[in-house]
Formats: C-alpha cells, structure tokens, sequence
C-alpha cells in the first residue's frame, strides 16, 4: 500500500500536459539533430583531392587511382556521423511515440488513486 500511496501523492502534483509537451519537443530537436548528422554528406562536401596515380611505370601498364588519406578519413568521419544520426533519429521518434504509453500509465493511477480512495473509505 505505501507504494500506491506514493503513486496517488506523486499524480496530484503531476501537470499531464507539460509532461507530454516535453517529451514531444525532445523528440522534435533529436529528430532534428538526427537529420543534420545523416545529410553530412551534403551539407560537409569534400573539396579536396580524392584519388591519386602514381609515377607512371616504364611499361606502360594501367595504374588504378588510389584513394587519398584525407578522403579516407573524411569517408569515415561522414559514416560515423550518420550512424550517431540515425541512433539519435530513432531516440526522436521513440520519444514522440511515448506519449501514448505514458498516457495509459496515467491513466492506471488514476485507477489505483480511486481504488486507493475507495479502500480508505475516502
């Protein structure tokens, strides 16, 4: 019982509303953030050189161009930003889809704050 209790004494100072605006506007600027990380390649284009040959041989044989070191570590800075995106995109949409839980878990105590009530006597 000291449990409900403490679930009853919790509801009456809880504002639902506020609650479900606060989770939703987390998940609305995570979802942006998300976006933002996984259009680095567009919005973060590399200006450099990507391939390179070397010297030509003495025999003439086709040289396939070889990637540089920057464009290297550029490739593996742009999948490394777009996989935190795509993490921090699904933690938006999570949290714009808590609500509907959260609301059901009101509504529960709502239940146990009148079951609570009617044992009391209240």
């Amino acid at each position: 019982m000291l449990k409900l209790h403490w679930l009853t004494k919790r509801y009456k100072t809880m504002d639902t509303n506020n609650i479900y605006k606060t989770i939703n506007l987390i998940g609305i600027l995570s979802e942006l953030i998300g976006i933002l990380l996984i259009s680095y390649e567009v919005l973060n284009q590399y200006k450099g050189t990507k391939f390179y040959i070397d010297e030509p041989t003495w025999d003439r044989s086709v040289q396939i161009p070889q990637e540089t070191n920057k464009y290297k570590e550029w490739e593996k800075t742009k999948y490394k930003s777009m996989k935190l995106g795509i993490v921090i995109l699904l933690f938006g949409l999570l949290m714009d889809i808590s609500p509907i839980f959260i609301s059901n878990e009101i509504k529960h105590i709502k239940d146990y704050k009148v079951l609570y009530n009617h044992i009391l006597g209240k």
